[in-house]
């Protein structure tokens, strides 16, 4: 199901980055606005307490608004790059996404959960012991919070939280339903996994049975300084497109897609 990488793509991807453009207008708007507000009363000689919460929020508003449109003219150049090089869209049921994130949680390595939960009780018992000395209760207390904090940051990364994340996230924003194939990065749920840059080596692609489910597996390692990790990037193969999952997994199995180099020069 191959796209024509020219045209303007209608994703979810795509609608979400148009929202972030249109709500950080509106709060630059808002805020342009209660400054014209403020002007007038200060005139006018009105408005008295009013005026500093209004300015405060004039403030913050612009703040947010140019931050958020910061972010947006970010994202859009990571669409734009997946867009010039686009290879397939995907179309899903919501649904679907979700019932194999879900039964995927009981088979992910809750890894990063256990390491805060130990550094969270390493911290929790250097407080219970400075809590016992009268003149370090304070610092006791200190550290009691930042162990509740670790333990909060672990209970975060398990995941059937990421998975009710998943959730809430594609109910507001409706970023389930689609999955978009490119040869600089695949879209995936709200999140873009970059293969041979930021840190990312991509190695193959194959197509297989994962905990009962049709699956094409994107292998490739993340380096993190001299720490490389070898990861799987799992995806559904949707009903409708079993018959294209074979030509997409030959596709990114090319031999002049597997070197960056060769990729970069032909950009």
């Amino acid at each position: 199901m191959a796209k024509n990488k020219k045209q303007k793509l209608n994703t979810a991807y795509q609608n979400h980055l148009d929202f972030l453009k249109a709500s950080g207008l509106i709060l630059i708007g808002l805020a342009v606005f209660g400054i014209l507000i403020v002007t007038l009363l200060i005139e006018r000689e009105l408005g008295g307490e009013l005026i500093f919460p209004i300015f405060a929020f004039c403030v913050f508003s612009a703040i947010a608004g140019i931050i958020i449109a910061v972010i947006a003219s970010m994202k859009q150049s990571v669409a734009d790059d997946i867009n010039d090089n686009l290879y397939a869209i995907w179309k899903y049921k919501p649904q679907t996404i979700y019932t194999f994130y879900r039964k995927m949680c009981r088979y992910e390595k809750k890894t990063t959960f256990f390491n805060f939960l130990l550094g969270a009780v390493v911290v929790c018992v250097i407080g219970l012991i400075m809590l016992a000395n009268p003149a370090s209760v304070s610092l006791g207390i200190v550290f009691l919070v930042f162990s509740g904090l670790l333990l909060l940051a672990g209970i975060y990364f398990l995941p059937y939280v990421q998975y009710l994340f998943l959730m809430l996230r594609t109910q507001i924003m409706g970023d389930a339903k689609e999955i978009i194939f490119s040869r600089s990065g695949i879209w995936y749920c709200g999140k873009v996994c970059y293969f041979g840059r930021n840190g990312i080596t991509y190695h193959r692609v194959e197509r297989r049975e994962t905990h009962g489910f049709d699956t094409i597996v994107f292998y490739y390692t993340l380096t993190r300084g001299f720490q490389q990790t070898a990861k799987e990037l799992v995806i559904p193969v949707s009903p409708k497109m079993a018959y294209a999952a074979d030509d997409l997994v030959a596709e990114f199995n090319r031999s002049d897609l597997l070197s960056q180099e060769k990729y970069k020069k032909r950009r």
